[in-house]
């Protein structure tokens, strides 16, 4: 998820926005052939998979859809009676929407000459949401994360941390932010783009993304590494990509070093870590 053509550069890291929401959905006790929503009973929709087997015969398996999406538990075997009797799991994911054309945008993104292409490319990215870090032959430079992205209603107070109650319209996505309300930057003042998996937005960000950022540790430490130099090389950046020095070591290490040491390998190890600069080390035992 990274390249270049003659003019245009890009890199990928994950967003990690929460896409997936797992809802309950309750059979009709009347008529178990459907599921009960928010305006009554509804027919489940079914297709008939066939799964190939070498050296046995072919499996079918029947596929059964809610409003929602695929029913999962079906899949579970046994597994499947943790959802609970009278119940079934349905999955409703980005990536299954029937006009996902994210492959068609990627390929535009290959062939984009500037930044206005490549965000005209970008429009039609679903799934997964990336950071998308730019730089063109221009000496230009940008930041997008694109891809279809849930707006969970107000009074959802799971939002899409466990499964929802699948009759319950509250749960229902409200659509998707919309494009032009994603996160996005072209030449920021700061003169750069960092993005390494950490929260890519402010607390005033009026959408919801996810709950589960990375932490910023690494975040952190290219910042610094960028700083550190008033102008960079293929040399540099190099040594960026193999530095080993975690700023999350250096965050615990305080705590670490507060509990004292109870025999001679304990005190050994403290008089080891007091000397440590956070390198992960691949030869050394403070890691």
């Amino acid at each position: 998820m990274l390249g270049h053509n003659a003019r245009v550069a890009w890199g990928f890291t994950n967003t990690g926005s929460d896409v997936e929401d797992l809802f309950i959905e309750k059979l009709d006790p009347a008529n178990p052939a459907n599921y009960i929503t928010p305006t009554g009973s509804a027919p489940f929709q079914t297709v008939t998979e066939t799964i190939k087997v070498r050296g046995a015969a072919d499996v079918p398996f029947i596929v059964r859809r809610t409003r929602h999406g695929p029913v999962i538990s079906d899949a579970l075997g046994s597994a499947a009676d943790a959802v609970g009797k009278g119940y079934v799991l349905a999955l409703r994911w980005t990536a299954l929407d029937d006009d996902d054309r994210t492959i068609q945008a990627q390929y535009h993104l290959m062939l984009a000459q500037n930044w206005t292409e490549f965000v005209a490319a970008a429009r039609d990215v679903a799934a997964p949401q990336q950071n998308i870090g730019y730089a063109d032959v221009d000496g230009n430079i940008g930041f997008i994360a694109p891809a279809r992205v849930p707006i969970r209603k107000p009074e959802n107070d799971i939002k899409g941390l466990a499964p929802s109650p699948g009759w319950e319209a509250k749960y229902d996505w409200d659509g998707y932010i919309p494009f032009d309300e994603l996160p996005i930057a072209y030449n920021p003042p700061s003169g750069k783009v960092i993005t390494a998996n950490q929260k890519i937005v402010g607390d005033d960000y009026p959408y919801y993304l996810t709950s589960e950022w990375a932490e910023p540790y690494r975040a952190r430490r290219i910042a610094a590494l960028l700083a550190a130099r008033t102008t960079h090389s293929m040399a540099s950046f190099a040594a960026m990509q193999a530095d080993v020095t975690s700023l999350m070591a250096a965050d615990l290490l305080p705590l670490l070093l507060k509990v004292p040491p109870e025999g001679n390998r304990a005190t050994a190890a403290v008089a080891l870590l007091r000397q440590w600069d956070g390198s992960m080390a691949v030869d050394r035992p403070e890691p």
